[in-house]
């Protein structure tokens, strides 16, 4: 009997995680690597949904499946006018979960790139937005 041809190898890709806190932020990181991250570029990238219920949910959801996944570099997309606050940046340093924050929200940041001026009450600073 002859041997089965040898098999090369596959390289190990390094893996990230970027948990969005919406449908919104899913959405757009969904578009950015389609435009950014070509199929051969050497990383494997998922992108989850948290579902809503503000930033801390959004980063416990990433630490959650970041332990069963064992995902190489893990981020979290989302908004600050919910739960954000300086215990929350503390807890996700220490699960090792790089933040990217919108402030006040995704909504209000991509309308001020169109040139639109986003109006409202952010519920922490109680500022215009």
């Amino acid at each position: 009997m002859s041997r089965a041809p040898y098999r090369k190898q596959r390289e190990q890709r390094p893996t990230m995680l970027i948990m969005g806190e919406g449908f919104a932020e899913v959405a757009l990181l969904k578009h950015l690597r389609s435009l950014f991250l070509p199929r051969d570029a050497g990383l494997a990238l998922t992108i989850d949904n948290a579902r809503g219920k503000g930033a801390r949910n959004v980063v416990n959801a990433a630490y959650a499946k970041a332990r069963v996944f064992a995902y190489d570099h893990v981020w979290v997309l989302l908004d600050t006018d919910t739960d954000y606050d300086e215990r929350l940046i503390s807890d996700a340093k220490k699960k090792k979960i790089q933040i990217a924050a919108c402030n006040p929200c995704l909504e209000a940041a991509l309308l001020q790139i169109k040139g639109v001026e986003a109006t409202g009450q952010n519920r922490r600073y109680q500022t215009p937005v």
